[in-house]
């Protein structure tokens, strides 16, 4: 009960309301996915089904070959582990849908907006440069906003509070891209999780079968355990690389807007002269 309040928390936190719906139904449907797999493994395995498949050559010699095994019968073979590295693979795929649509350049730094917010300020029209700022909503129109509203703050003052308003938003904005780094750090050890408790299967396995049972029930139990794995590295080597992908472009885009906002800034609050000077 308590991994679900904080999944829910999690949810609401990071993700709009339509994706963080969409999100537990597919959650939902995993679990189901899951029960249905447990009940699978509780009934009797077929015992003639064939692994290994004897064929001849053009010389006529024997060889064995392996036939493929479909893609879900790989999947059903990792039992219930598939199912929670499945549910990762879904977070990260919304929360890396998320950050692709909504981290871009005109979200945060839209090309042409401070050229614009120059030519209405040498207007002396405060206002219509907050409404500037309002038609088009991003983390530069925020500082420009604040620049409007606070016309007769020092410059030390407004530099400030310019940074403290990007630095929050642009936190905001590398914060939810985090689960994609959790994902990517839970994904590999629940792969080995599930390949450390399908040997211990096997070999109990072979235990059972005594000291000169078949190697090939081993084998076969290993192979089935190492499904895990694999599909865990699937899951985390991407979220990963999508994790740093956005993280740097969040710095990237950071550093653009402190730029700009540090450009308006020297244009528009000039510094103030000393008290020495004033009296002279």
């Amino acid at each position: 009960m308590v991994h679900k309040v904080i999944l829910h928390q999690m949810l609401d936190r990071y993700l709009p309301r339509k994706l963080a719906a969409i999100l537990r139904l597919l959650v939902i449907l995993c679990a189901f996915g899951a029960l249905h797999v447990q009940a699978q493994e509780e009934e009797p395995a077929p015992p003639d089904s064939p692994v290994l498949e004897e064929m001849e050559d053009a010389e006529g010699e024997e060889t064995l070959t392996i036939p493929e095994i479909p893609l879900m019968e790989r999947f059903e073979q990792g039992g219930l582990t598939m199912y929670v590295l499945l549910v990762l693979s879904v977070i990260m795929v919304t929360f890396g849908t998320e950050r692709l649509f909504n981290l871009r350049r005109q979200t945060i730094v839209p090309a042409g907006l401070a050229d614009e917010a120059r030519k209405v300020w040498d207007r002396n029209d405060t206002q219509k440069v907050i409404e500037l700022a309002e038609k088009n909503p991003s983390v530069l129109a925020s500082a420009i906003e604040l620049l409007a509203k606070h016309p007769d703050v020092s410059r030390r003052e407004i530099s400030e509070m310019a940074g403290d308003e990007i630095s929050r938003v642009m936190r905001r904005h590398l914060q939810r891209a985090y689960p994609l780094a959790i994902v990517a750090t839970l994904a590999p050890l629940l792969g080995l999780l599930g390949t450390v408790t399908g040997m211990i299967d096997a070999f109990e396995v072979v235990a059972i079968a005594g000291s000169l049972g078949d190697a090939s029930l081993l084998a076969a139990g290993i192979a089935k355990a190492l499904v895990t794995t694999a599909f865990g590295l699937i899951v985390a080597i991407p979220s990963l690389g999508l994790y740093h992908h956005f993280r740097g472009k969040t710095h990237e885009f950071a550093l653009q807007v402190e730029e700009e906002a540090d450009e308006l800034i020297s244009e528009w609050f000039r510094p103030q002269p000393l008290s020495g000077e004033q009296s002279s």
